[in-house]
């Protein structure tokens, strides 16, 4: 037999499930977008800027990051959505941004270019976002963020690692975009950092870098110039 909620209770139910996050939204109920950030705390990593001229590729994602959707985990695999709360942009299209902005902050590099630019650099960035989710298990949350990044230069892989961090949160979206911005804080200067380093493994130093805007001729002069 069917029963029925008394009109307390049922009001009781419905006031509960229109508070949770998780919830369906309502026609009314307007979503909340936000920013990635983390970029603006990026310091300059050496005093004068080098001379190579990096390129950062549009990032890719990892299936189910592609959308503007601000997943969450509950205790398994499983991926979900907030329903009130979303990403202003995909996490990989403001991630490039922030990438662009880092490198320029960093002072590693003589340019930073986009795929928009019509030049090339001599070094190349692609990364892939493979986590961005606010995981809740019990009272307890924390943000996941896993980035893999590759650099090439001359046609050849420099390097690959993948970059991970997790930062604690409160157990709603609120904090959980900010703890989205201190880990993608974090990423960015691990990222800058390594870049740096697998730059500073060529011997001599810039040998490889291509002089944009150049021929071949005053390319090969330019070098030359420098190497006195």
């Amino acid at each position: 037999m069917m029963r029925c909620l008394r009109p307390p209770l049922l009001l009781l139910v419905l006031a509960l499930a229109g508070c949770s996050p998780f919830a369906e939204r309502p026609a009314s109920q307007p979503q909340r977008i936000y920013l990635l950030e983390g970029a603006e705390a990026m310091p300059a990593l050496q005093d004068a800027p080098g001379c190579h001229v990096l390129m950062v590729n549009s990032p890719r994602a990892a299936p189910g990051f592609a959308g503007a959707g601000f997943a969450y985990r509950q205790g398994d695999a499983r991926i979900r959505y907030f329903a009130f709360h979303r990403w202003a942009e995909s996490p990989a299209r403001m991630f490039h941004l922030l990438l662009v902005t880092a490198a320029e902050r960093s002072n590693v590099f003589r340019g930073v270019l986009t795929p928009a630019a019509p030049v090339a650099g001599d070094v190349r960035l692609d990364s892939e976002i493979l986590d961005l989710s606010q995981r809740f298990a019990g009272d307890a949350a924390a943000v996941h963020f896993a980035v893999r990044v590759r650099l090439f230069g001359d046609g050849a892989l420099l390097g690959s690692k993948v970059f991970e961090t997790a930062e604690p949160a409160q157990a709603n979206p609120q904090s959980g975009v900010e703890a989205a911005n201190r880990a993608s804080g974090r990423v960015l200067e691990q990222v800058m950092g390594y870049v740096q380093a697998l730059l500073q493994q060529e011997s001599p130093p810039c040998a490889s870098a291509t002089l944009l805007g150049l021929s071949t001729m005053e390319a090969a002069l330019a070098r030359a110039s420098q190497a006195r």
